[in-house]
């Protein structure tokens, strides 16, 4: 009688244990991904004037490489251009240009690359200068002026050329990189 008893109550708990009710709820998502874009907006360059009136040597700056960001359809250039031409001892230029965060993504500067030859100090003095109020974090929409005055030093050579490139490289905000 008691195995008949214990078989009962084993039964009985293992009905209750499948009779219950469920019930299922879903979840739906959309998932949409910011952009990183972020490159030169604007550039303008200048000399100071020449004495006795002569225009001999030159300064001109462009932007190339135009690319479109396709969430906020911004238009930046990846490559500053700058030719300077035909200078002497104590000519002096200038450039301005802007960087803008075109992306929907702050973006922080992480790397400045340099290739080619700089001319040297005792030839050529390069000042720069920045305006970007959270540097090097550049948010969205946002826009960082870089001013640069260049003066040929008594130093210089004649038939002279110097060519470099400046890279600016940048990673999403938040995202550090070994």
């Amino acid at each position: 009688m008691g195995m008949l008893v214990s078989l009962m109550v084993a039964l009985s708990m293992t009905g209750v244990a499948v009779a219950h009710w469920s019930d299922e709820i879903y979840v739906e998502g959309t998932v949409e991904m910011g952009s990183v874009t972020v490159g030169w907006y604007s550039v303008e360059c200048w000399e100071d004037d020449e004495p006795c009136g002569k225009d001999v040597g030159s300064i001109d700056c462009w932007l190339e490489d135009e690319e479109t960001d396709v969430h906020t359809e911004k238009t930046i250039y990846k490559t500053l251009v700058i030719v300077i031409s035909n200078v002497y001892p104590c000519w002096m230029g200038h450039v301005e240009a802007a960087i803008n965060n075109a992306g929907t993504i702050p973006v922080d500067l992480v790397d400045i690359i340099i290739d080619g030859e700089m001319p040297p100090e005792d030839e050529v003095n390069i000042w720069v200068d920045c305006d970007w109020p959270d540097y090097p974090q550049l948010d969205p929409c946002n826009t960082a002026i870089i001013r640069a005055d260049i003066h040929v030093k008594q130093d210089a050579p004649e038939c002279t050329t110097y060519e470099f490139s400046v890279t600016l490289v940048f990673n999403q905000w938040g995202c550090e990189m070994a």
